[in-house]
Parts: structure tokens; C-alpha cells; sequence
């Protein structure tokens, strides 16, 4: 079973609002780069260090050069999707963090006034 993360456009009730699929792929790179605020935002959620099965540091390390090689964060024609999958002591961790990186782009995005939807399925 799969669990994805999707960040698309969002609704926008202004021009101004509308961001770009280039510029959501941009942002996502640049969260994915601060890996010290992704690290925080996962402590934050309850993550440690020390996971069953691996190290935060490590799987969040798959998220400084995106889209990642191993498909868990990619970047599509209509936005990023993020995947969880696999049995491993990890899947919970890697949920958190999925959540995570989507709820710093979404951040980010409003910062910068654009408009863009999260979405888990």
C-alpha cells in the first residue's frame, strides 16, 4: 500500500495567486535544501533521531537534491508528489515526514502569496 502526498496549483481568486508548476518545483527544492527547518518540523511532529529501522538525518537527507532518485519525492507535470510505501519499522516516520516537507512548501508558498493545494490520499 501507497500513500501519496500531492502539492498542486490552488484555487486562486487572484491573478497574483497563480504560481506555476516551475516555481512549485523551485520551492520544493529550496525546502528540501533547509534541511535544519525540515529537521525541526519533524521533531516538532514527534519524530527523534534514533527510528526503528534508520536515522531521521539519513531520509531526510534524500530531500537536499530533488526529485529524489528512489521516486519518494518526484516532481510531475502538475506538481510534487511525495510517496510512503513499504513494511519497514520506517513507514510511520516516513509518513511524518512527507507530511512535514508538504506542510513547509505550503508555508512557503503562502509566504510568497501563492496559492497551492495539499493533498494525502
Amino acid at each position: 500500500m501507497v500513500t501519496g502526498f500531492s502539492l498542486t496549483q490552488g484555487y486562486c481568486y487572484a491573478g497574483d495567486q497563480e504560481i506555476t508548476i516551475k516555481q512549485l518545483h523551485d520551492i520544493a527544492k529550496e525546502v528540501g535544501k533547509n534541511q535544519k527547518a525540515f529537521y525541526c518540523k519533524c521533531l516538532e511532529y514527534g519524530l527523534k533521531e534514533d527510528l526503528d529501522g534508520g536515522k531521521l538525518s539519513d531520509l531526510l537527507a534524500k530531500y537536499k537534491y530533488l526529485p529524489t532518485e528512489d521516486g519518494t519525492c518526484e516532481f510531475v507535470e502538475w506538481g510534487v508528489l511525495q510517496s510512503c510505501y513499504g513494511g519497514s519499522g520506517c513507514r510511520f516516520a516516513r509518513e511524518i515526514i512527507c507530511r512535514a516537507f508538504g506542510v513547509l512548501v505550503l508555508d512557503a508558498c503562502y509566504k510568497k502569496g501563492y496559492s497551492i493545494s495539499f493533498k494525502i490520499t
